[in-house]
């Protein structure tokens, strides 16, 4: 195999390609260790997660007692945040990606830029249809798992798995 890069495409991953040692056999339990270890930065993309998850659920959910009966305030309150964290996060990766361009060329993929004009498109261009898509079918599909796990909850049809009555499986699911 040539290791030469594709015509158009900038990315050549090293090969072979590194798994985590949680897909590794025989285990090995301190290999495991140091890879989540190693993985958790100071701040790092899984951090940020942690961060925007926790705000969002503390500063942006509504109480649980509302949540008990489907009403559309409280989901209408759900999509409308849903859909404000989804055009920053998104937004702002792809002010940084593409419009200031600031990791350049060397990992994308496809080194063209987003086609602007297209009939292949619903609505004409690929970061409108990228943009209308997201928000109409991912955000509609996040939130509506959303409202059914928080109604769940409200409800106790699931229960609610916290700190102080399962220490042991918050923190293995957590991890």
């Amino acid at each position: 195999m040539s290791d030469a890069p594709l015509k158009g495409w900038n990315h050549v991953p090293d090969v072979p390609l590194q798994v985590s040692p949680f897909f590794k056999w025989p285990p090995r339990p301190m290999r495991m260790l140091s890879w989540v270890w190693n993985s958790w930065f100071f701040i790092t993309e899984r951090l940020i997660i942690v961060a925007i998850a926790f705000i969002s659920f503390y500063w942006f959910q509504p109480p649980l007692e509302e949540t008990r009966t489907l009403a559309i305030g409280w989901i209408a309150e759900v999509f409308v945040r849903n859909a404000m964290l989804m055009t920053v996060v998104a937004g702002g990766l792809h002010l940084y990606f593409y419009t200031f361009t600031k990791q350049g060329q060397e990992l994308k993929y496809d080194a063209r830029p987003p086609m602007k004009n297209g009939r292949q498109f619903t609505l004409g261009g690929q970061i409108r249809d990228n943009m209308f898509w997201t928000i109409a079918s991912g955000v509609t599909v996040w939130t509506g798992y959303e409202v059914l796990m928080f109604w769940s909850l409200a409800n106790g049809y699931v229960p609610l798995l916290t700190w102080t009555a399962h220490p042991i499986w918050f923190i293995a699911l957590f991890c």
